[in-house]
This record gives structure tokens, C-alpha cells and sequence, in this order.
């Protein structure tokens, strides 16, 4: 073995042997937890929380129940999922101390089980508690990372039991076998967000189910048969009554038989289409700030409003997660031998352009006369450019052939040669110069008053900003600015002269 193997192994515990002894997961030897899907209600939420917030023995069994039906309704799960999305799907980067990116290191973190790892972590927001186990590496990287039944873990006691409400089990921070291949997000007493987003969702699924009840009802016209039948006739119409569709019918006993269709009255189920969008709103808030980045809005300038609330969340959580593999996963992932030591984990928050918004920017460039190089145009837009021959290199050298052919175009030469006046690039193919002098001109004084409008916007006088903007030649002198307070068109008044002291007179 060479030295640089010893080396390696010795710093690595996983290439040392030490994932051939990572034991089986730490819940092998739990039972299956089945969820327990029952109606809830706000009374068994106010009870879950009760017994989770316990002071000698919490227990969040049953809230994890409630929470795991609530996570069903379709809402809340769309807008968590929009929040985690929001950072997850950020380019990311490792940097050393000078902030200069690794992408070796970089791609050795673009693999699924760090954006498990990172979506476990996000989990944790709204559960409150994450309890994480990675698999064995091999070829000392990891593979797969798992999420421990969340009702199996005793965060406040640090153990991992064999079944729900047990108050003894497997002791996952201290465990030398265990504590190496788990990492726990979250705080030990937080419950998450799912606690507030609950009896909205508990109100909301009742309310659905009312609604369906009344459009099973009321959503079609009921018929009524009445008239003066006896026990065949009463048998034969509720038969045909039966076979004619699902609405509902009564027949009724008179003195003369008819059907009736019977309309509801509408309206009534504004009721229940308010109070859900109320609740979808109110969830909306929860967990992202604002309404209006998933649901209508009512005007562009409250939709940027909106828009701003959602970024700011965005930049919050992607602060809160880069700090959680800064600080936990990175030092963890050092401990199985991952090089990664001196560096550090940064989102790439550099704005990403178009291929069109790239090639507006070049334009503008060029026509600024600024040089591009030809490698990043290449590069940028996967175009190879060649600079353009000189004028009879190709098809022949006389007069006429030249004039066949036309001048040849001069932005190839310009951008190959980084000239930077279009009349040298016309020069250097032999081509006479252009009057550009308009053009210049043009440019100038758009120049000028680019710099009048920042001037001026800045608070300076007119007189200083023409002269700053050099527009004085054309604008002429102005009078200079009267100051505040003092009047004008007044005459001005003489001086009044001091009187003579008669103590400072000569003595006759």
C-alpha cells in the first residue's frame, strides 16, 4: 500500500474500516408503526397537543397522527412543498476561505442523498423534529438517506423506541454504534407549523364534507309524485321514480296524480366556497407569507408585494439551511472522509440569464465599441466565429471581382480583432471611412443627458447639473438660483450709514 493510501486511510474513517462495522439501522429492531386514520376533530387536536407539551412525560404519538391526515389535504401540501422547492432547487456551491468554488467538491454534493438530506432537514420546519440516518458508504460516499418514523423517536429523552409511547429505547446522541450515522434537525420541544395549520385543516375537511351533503341534496332538482294512487299505483311510481336518475323523490297521496320538479333555491353554497378559500388563505400565510404567489390577486402592484414576502422567506430558509450543513452536516460528512475540510457551503445566488437577455447585454457592449472576446461568445452561445479575409484574398483581386462581391461585412473582423472604431475595422479592410460624425454626436449627447437626469434626480440645481453635464454651450447660461426666503423685483434699499459716536469727536 502506498504511503498516500496509509495516509488517507488513517484520516478516513470509513475508508479505515469503519463503515464494514456500521451496525443494521437503528430502528431494525422496532416494530411497524401503523398511522391511525380516524375523523379528527378539534377536540382530539387540543388533547394531542396536551399530552406533547408535557412537562414529566410529552408524547407526540397522537399529533403525528393528526398531523399525517392533515398533510393530505391538497393546499397545504401544495404551498409546503412551494417553500421547500423554493430553496432546494437553488444552485449551490463549496467555497474555501476566499471564496473561491471547488467544483470537484461541488459535484461531489450533487448527488440524490444530500437533496434527501436537505428536504428531511426543510421537513423539519413543519414537523418540528427530523431525525436523520445515513446508509453505509460505498466507495466511501453515501447513497441514500432515511427519515426514523417520527413516532418512534423521544427527541425530549434522546431515544429511539420500539413502539409509540414507550419511555425506554436505543439512545441516539450517545450510542457509539448509532450516534456516528444519525443527525437530528429541529428543536427538542418544537412542534412545527403543522400545530397552527391542523384546526384549519380539521375546519376545512368538516366544512368539504357538509358540502357534498348539500350538493348531493340540493345540486339537482327532486321530483315529487302526488295524486289520489292506491298500493299498486303508490309501488309502480315509486319504481319508476327509482329508475329515472339519482334525485331524490317523494310521493305523496292527493286527489290528483302529477310530478313535480322541484328547483332548490341557490346561493347557499357561497357559504361554504368563502369559508374554504378563507382557510386556504390563512394556510397560504402560515407557510409562506402571502397569498398571492398561488392564489389570484387583485392588482400588479400587491402581487410585487407579495412577490418580495415570498423572496424574503426564500432567503430566510436558504440562510437557515446553509447554516445547518455549515455547522452539521458538513463536520459529519468530514467524520466519514469526505475531503472537505477549510470549505464551505454557499448558495449561488448570482441571477441567471438567457441566451437572449446575454446577447441584448453583447449588443449593447459592441455598440459602446467595447471588446468581447471571441472564446466567451463561442462559449456563451455556441457559435464559432472566424475572422472575415481580407478584402480579394478569395475570389479573385480585381476591380470587378470586388465589386461583385461587395464590401464584406464588418462586425466578424470587428469582433475578431477587437478593434474599436468601426472606421479603423473599414481601414484594415481597405474600405474608405464613413462619416460618422451624427452618430457620434448622438451618442454624446445621450451621454450628456443621461448624466443631466442623475444629476437632477440627486437634488442639484439645474445651473450645476447642465454644467456637470457639460450642456451649457447648448442651453446657454441660466441666472443663478435666487435663495430661499428672499424676494424678487424689489429695489434695493441703501445701506444706512452709522452715525458719528460724540465721545470719539476731537476736542476744539
Amino acid at each position: 500500500m502506498a504511503l498516500i493510501d496509509v495516509l488517507r486511510a488513517a484520516a478516513s474513517p470509513a475508508r479505515a474500516g469503519f463503515a464494514a462495522n456500521k451496525p443494521d439501522g437503528i430502528t431494525s429492531q422496532s416494530f411497524p408503526v401503523q398511522v391511525r386514520r380516524i375523523r379528527q376533530d378539534v377536540g382530539k387536536w387540543r388533547e394531542a397537543l396536551d399530552r406533547a407539551e408535557a412537562v414529566f412525560y410529552p408524547d407526540r404519538t397522537n399529533l403525528y397522527n393528526i398531523y399525517a391526515d392533515v398533510v393530505l389535504d391538497a393546499h397545504l401540501s401544495s404551498v409546503m412543498q412551494t417553500r421547500k422547492i423554493s430553496v432546494l432547487g437553488k444552485p449551490f456551491k463549496l467555497v474555501d476561505s476566499l471564496g473561491k468554488e471547488n467544483p470537484k467538491l461541488t459535484k461531489l454534493l450533487m448527488r440524490p442523498w444530500f437533496r434527501q438530506a436537505c428536504e428531511l432537514a426543510m421537513d423539519s420546519k413543519f414537523w418540528g423534529h427530523s431525525l436523520i440516518e445515513f446508509d453505509t458508504p460505498v466507495d466511501g460516499q453515501f447513497h441514500k438517506a432515511t427519515l426514523i418514523d417520527r413516532q418512534l423517536v423521544f427527541p425530549e429523552a434522546g431515544i429511539v423506541r420500539t413502539m409509540p409511547g414507550l419511555v425506554s429505547g436505543t439512545d441516539y446522541r450517545n450510542d457509539p454504534q448509532y450516534a456516528p450515522w444519525i443527525l437530528e434537525v429541529g428543536g427538542v420541544r418544537d412542534l412545527g407549523l403543522l400545530l397552527k395549520a391542523s384546526p384549519y385543516v380539521i375546519y376545512k375537511k368538516n366544512v368539504v364534507s357538509a358540502w357534498a351533503d348539500f350538493t348531493e341534496m340540493f345540486g339537482m332538482p327532486y321530483r315529487a309524485v302526488s295524486g289520489d294512487m292506491d298500493a299498486a299505483q303508490i309501488a309502480a311510481a315509486e319504481k319508476m321514480m327509482a329508475q329515472m336518475g339519482q334525485a331524490a323523490y317523494g310521493i305523496f297521496s292527493g286527489s290528483e296524480m302529477k310530478v313535480d320538479f322541484i328547483a332548490p333555491s341557490t346561493g347557499n353554497d357561497k357559504i361554504y366556497d368563502g369559508f374554504i378559500a378563507r382557510v386556504n388563505g390563512e394556510m397560504s400565510k402560515l407557510v409562506l407569507g402571502q397569498t398571492m404567489t398561488t392564489d389570484d390577486g387583485s392588482s400588479q402592484s400587491q402581487a410585487n408585494v407579495h412577490e418580495r414576502v415570498a423572496d424574503a422567506y426564500t432567503r430566510d430558509d436558504a440562510t437557515w439551511l446553509s447554516e445547518w450543513v455549515n455547522e452539521s452536516l458538513l463536520p459529519f460528512l468530514l467524520l466519514h472522509g469526505y475531503p472537505l475540510a477549510g470549505y464551505e457551503f454557499r448558495f449561488d445566488d448570482n441571477e441567471t440569464l438567457g441566451k437572449t437577455e446575454m446577447f441584448a447585454i453583447v449588443k449593447g457592449m459592441l455598440e459602446q465599441g467595447l471588446k468581447v472576446s471571441p472564446k466567451y461568445l463561442t462559449e456563451t452561445f455556441g457559435v464559432e466565429l472566424e475572422a472575415e479575409p481580407a478584402a480579394g484574398a478569395e475570389a479573385g483581386t480585381g476591380e470587378g471581382a470586388a465589386e461583385s462581391q461587395g464590401p464584406p461585412p464588418i462586425l466578424g473582423y470587428h469582433i475578431e480583432e477587437g478593434v474599436v472604431s468601426r472606421n479603423e475595422a473599414r481601414a484594415r479592410l481597405s474600405l474608405p471611412e464613413e462619416d460618422d460624425s451624427e452618430a457620434k454626436a448622438q451618442q454624446k449627447l445621450k451621454g450628456q443627458l443621461s448624466v443631466l437626469q442623475a444629476a437632477t434626480t440627486a437634488g442639484l440645481p439645474l445651473p450645476v447639473a447642465l454644467k456637470m453635464a457639460g450642456l451649457t454651450d447648448v442651453v446657454g447660461e441660466l441666472p443663478e438660483p435666487v435663495p430661499p426666503g428672499k424676494p424678487q423685483g424689489l429695489p434695493a434699499f441703501p445701506t444706512r450709514q452709522a452715525r458719528p459716536n460724540p465721545a470719539q469727536q476731537p476736542q476744539e
